[in-house]
């Protein structure tokens, strides 16, 4: 069982699989606003679900360089792995935002139902990229 953590602006949004042929997703957002707890509601969901490994959105800039999100992506994930011994493989989430939404305008849905799921959306489109990658 595979785990993607992407990590928003306003929210953290983990998307759960099975296998690379179930994508099963469990949709959870965890408050950025409570940052002490997202860890141990982090670590709580991977005992949980017998997660095996995890699957972290690395918001690149658009050079394919770091930008400063980028290492505070890769700060949480040496925070996680201080906590707990798992996989980890970080997946470039530079163009999904822009690839679920193209799709979402193309089946005609309304901009503020876009804003409210595009970030789910694009976490399952970068889950199951690496899932595809990795199969």
């Amino acid at each position: 069982m595979c785990f993607l953590l992407n990590r928003g602006e306003l929210d953290h949004v983990v998307n759960l699989s099975r296998s690379r042929l179930d994508l099963r997703i469990v949709r959870l957002v965890l408050d950025v606003g409570l940052r002490l707890d997202i860890l141990a509601a982090l670590l709580a969901l991977i005992d949980r679900h017998g997660v095996g490994g995890l699957v972290i959105g690395l918001p690149l800039a658009l050079s394919g360089g770091d930008s400063p999100r980028t290492q505070s992506v890769r700060q949480f994930a040496r925070n996680i792995l201080a906590l707990r011994d798992l996989p980890v493989a970080f997946w470039d989430e530079r163009l999904s935002t822009a690839a679920v939404t193209r799709e979402m305008i193309a089946h005609d849905m309304t901009r503020k139902r876009r804003a409210e799921i595009v970030d789910r959306v694009a976490a399952a489109y970068i889950l199951q990229g690496c899932l595809d990658a990795i199969g």
